[in-house]
């Protein structure tokens, strides 16, 4: 039903595990490997990944790592943003609700609550 990755390239990995009908919710970070970096392979473009997605029958929602937004300066933790776009614009927000995403933050990092809950929040369009 959900598929979340958290880079481009293991992405197309990701897309035989998304069920049609699904949602493929992607954090478009772009790790480059040696092998890429030396020139020995081709990274994955974007979009070829997103027609991946679509093509499996799946509803690609992309996240633009470049557009994090930051916390007293630093941008947010990118998996929790991811989260909180996941918990809000998907059917998990079904299975467990946001509010309950947001006790389960806090609680488990209380020295970085604020921010986590921030970028949890945010990403959910502060509908928690």
């Amino acid at each position: 039903d959900l598929v979340i990755a958290t880079e481009v390239s293991e992405a197309l990995k990701a897309v035989k595990f998304v069920k049609r009908g699904g949602d493929f919710v992607l954090f478009a970070y772009r790790w480059e490997p040696a092998a890429v970096m030396l020139g020995k392979a081709d990274y994955p473009a974007l979009e070829a990944v997103l027609e991946e997605v679509r093509l499996a029958g799946a509803r690609p929602i992309v996240i633009n790592p470049e557009r994090l937004p930051t916390h007293e300066g630093t941008p947010v933790p990118d998996n929790v943003y991811t989260l909180g776009v996941a918990a809000t614009q998907t059917a998990l927000e079904q299975i467990v609700p946001p509010e309950a995403m947001a006790d389960v933050i806090a609680a488990r990092w209380k020295r970085g609550a604020e921010r986590n809950l921030f970028a949890f929040r945010v990403a959910a369009g502060a509908q928690v």
